[in-house]
């Protein structure tokens, strides 16, 4: 009976530390969380492209104000490597503040921040901004799950200072929902448009460029200084328009194509 007693209370031991969960030294992931925060703040105020998308997750979103989100590595690369290229980059973070759940697999960062760029008149401009990072463990490592941050621009002066308006974004690098290549080669590039109803775009260019409309058209163009104009269009109207930047707007309730055919030389 004693003999049974003692394999009863073993095995109950047993499986009372199965169930414990190991412990975690919250402490020990804070430093870490605060370690890679810091060599992310060092990397995204050297503009290092490449650097910088290795602090993203696999699957890390990007979401900027105002602007399409972007995600996965690749699509950090390319957003850091269109900021780096415009006129005057720059960003400039300081001392996040960082804290991790109990369970040291996921932690936040906050971090005040500036950032700087040139705006469409060429005069400097600086924005501001909040950054909030939420972090993830992956394979053993802090990577970036979401990035996202506010901007103390106006709304009245989003198209003006958007990203993709800081570098002239190509409409198809910009927006590829809305744009997509049909034919290219070293003389036209001819790009399919379709919008859903009320759907819009984000600030972008073209080049020299005739429109072929395949179907009746009642939107808005926003301009990078801010104004915008009422467009429309009847199914078959041609239209020809010298290089522009501009952001789009479908107001009608039904889907809109156009063919555009962009000249090169």
């Amino acid at each position: 009976m004693k003999y049974t007693r003692t394999i009863c209370l073993t095995f109950s031991s047993v499986l009372l530390g199965a169930c414990v969960p190991p412990s975690v030294d919250v402490e020990a992931e804070r430093a870490a969380l605060r370690a890679a925060a810091d060599a992310y703040h060092a990397t995204g105020e050297a503009l290092d492209a490449g650097t910088f998308a290795d602090f993203y997750a696999n699957d890390g979103l990007i979401l900027p104000p105002n602007e399409a989100g972007v995600s996965g590595r690749d699509g950090a690369h390319d957003f850091m490597s269109i900021f780096a290229a415009a006129p005057g980059a720059g960003v400039s973070f300081s001392d996040a503040s960082v804290e991790v759940a109990a369970s040291g697999d996921i932690g936040y960062t906050l971090a005040d921040a500036v950032i700087r760029f040139e705006g469409p008149d060429g005069e400097p401009v600086e924005d501001k901004i909040r950054d909030f990072h939420l972090w993830k463990k992956q394979d053993g490592e802090w990577k970036i799950a979401i990035d996202i941050w506010n901007s103390e621009i106006p709304l009245a002066a989003v198209a003006a200072t958007s990203f993709s308006t800081m570098t002239g974004e190509d409409a198809v690098i910009a927006d590829p929902q809305h744009y997509t290549v049909e034919f290219e080669n070293d003389k036209v590039r001819i790009i399919r448009i379709k919008y859903g109803p009320g759907e819009k775009s984000v600030m972008h260019t073209h080049g020299p460029n005739v429109a072929i409309y395949l179907t009746d058209i009642t939107g808005r163009m926003t301009l990078p200084d801010g104004t915008s104009m009422d467009v429309t269009a009847e199914t078959g109207d041609t239209q020809w328009a010298d290089a522009e930047e501009h952001l789009p707007e479908n107001l009608s309730g039904d889907p809109l194509e156009v063919v555009l055919v962009e000249l090169k030389e």
